[in-house]
Protein backbone atom coordinates (compact mmCIF):
# COMPACT_ATOMS: atom_id res chain seq x y z
CA UNK A 1 0.00 0.00 0.00
CA UNK A 2 0.97 3.60 -0.62
CA UNK A 3 0.97 6.72 1.32
CA UNK A 4 0.14 8.23 -1.49
CA UNK A 5 -3.09 10.57 -0.60
CA UNK A 6 -5.87 9.50 -2.74
CA UNK A 7 -6.77 12.98 -4.69
CA UNK A 8 -10.10 13.20 -6.50
CA UNK A 9 -11.94 15.85 -8.91
CA UNK A 10 -14.93 17.71 -8.32
CA UNK A 11 -16.42 20.45 -10.53
CA UNK A 12 -18.88 23.00 -9.50
CA UNK A 13 -19.70 26.51 -8.84
CA UNK A 14 -18.17 28.72 -5.98
CA UNK A 15 -21.04 29.41 -3.47
CA UNK A 16 -18.63 31.25 -0.81
CA UNK A 17 -15.25 32.19 -0.02
CA UNK A 18 -14.62 33.01 3.36
CA UNK A 19 -10.74 32.95 4.25
CA UNK A 20 -9.10 29.87 2.96
CA UNK A 21 -12.68 27.70 3.28
CA UNK A 22 -14.20 27.95 -0.33
CA UNK A 23 -17.53 26.18 -1.01
CA UNK A 24 -18.59 24.89 -4.23
CA UNK A 25 -21.32 23.05 -5.54
CA UNK A 26 -22.14 20.41 -8.63
CA UNK A 27 -25.52 21.31 -10.29
CA UNK A 28 -25.30 17.76 -12.10
CA UNK A 29 -24.84 15.88 -8.61
CA UNK A 30 -26.64 18.08 -6.79
CA UNK A 31 -23.52 17.67 -4.38
CA UNK A 32 -21.60 20.69 -2.53
CA UNK A 33 -18.08 20.28 -1.27
CA UNK A 34 -16.27 22.26 1.36
CA UNK A 35 -12.53 23.02 1.16
CA UNK A 36 -9.55 24.17 2.68
CA UNK A 37 -6.95 25.64 0.58
CA UNK A 38 -3.33 26.85 1.98
CA UNK A 39 -0.63 28.28 0.65
CA UNK A 40 0.42 25.28 -1.47
CA UNK A 41 -2.53 25.18 -2.90
CA UNK A 42 -1.85 25.85 -6.74
CA UNK A 43 -4.86 27.99 -8.86
CA UNK A 44 -3.80 28.19 -12.05
CA UNK A 45 -6.25 29.11 -15.45
CA UNK A 46 -7.16 27.31 -18.61
CA UNK A 47 -4.05 28.81 -20.58
CA UNK A 48 -1.52 27.04 -17.34
CA UNK A 49 -0.80 30.39 -15.82
CA UNK A 50 -0.90 30.92 -12.27
CA UNK A 51 -3.10 32.78 -10.33
CA UNK A 52 -3.82 34.09 -6.62
CA UNK A 53 -6.43 32.94 -4.18
CA UNK A 54 -7.84 36.75 -4.48
CA UNK A 55 -8.77 35.86 -7.88
CA UNK A 56 -11.67 33.14 -7.46
CA UNK A 57 -14.95 34.70 -7.71
CA UNK A 58 -18.43 33.19 -6.06
CA UNK A 59 -20.44 32.22 -8.78
CA UNK A 60 -17.22 31.25 -10.96
CA UNK A 61 -16.89 27.48 -12.02
CA UNK A 62 -13.80 25.73 -11.12
CA UNK A 63 -12.15 22.35 -10.74
CA UNK A 64 -10.65 21.24 -7.94
CA UNK A 65 -8.21 18.47 -7.43
CA UNK A 66 -8.26 17.82 -3.57
CA UNK A 67 -7.84 14.87 -0.65
CA UNK A 68 -9.65 14.16 2.11
CA UNK A 69 -7.34 15.36 5.71
CA UNK A 70 -6.89 11.38 7.49
CA UNK A 71 -6.39 13.14 10.40
CA UNK A 72 -9.72 14.90 10.42
CA UNK A 73 -12.99 15.81 7.96
CA UNK A 74 -11.51 17.93 5.76
CA UNK A 75 -10.82 18.07 2.19
CA UNK A 76 -7.68 19.98 1.24
CA UNK A 77 -7.76 21.31 -2.42
CA UNK A 78 -3.70 20.54 -4.15
CA UNK A 79 -5.16 22.31 -7.76
CA UNK A 80 -7.74 24.73 -8.20
CA UNK A 81 -7.96 25.28 -12.23
CA UNK A 82 -10.43 28.31 -13.04
CA UNK A 83 -12.49 27.83 -16.30
CA UNK A 84 -13.40 30.93 -17.50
Amino acid sequence: MSDEPDKQIFVGYVTSILGPHIVLFNKNKQESLSLLMDTDTKIIYADGSSRRQSEIRVGQEIEVEYELGNQDENAYAHVIRLQD
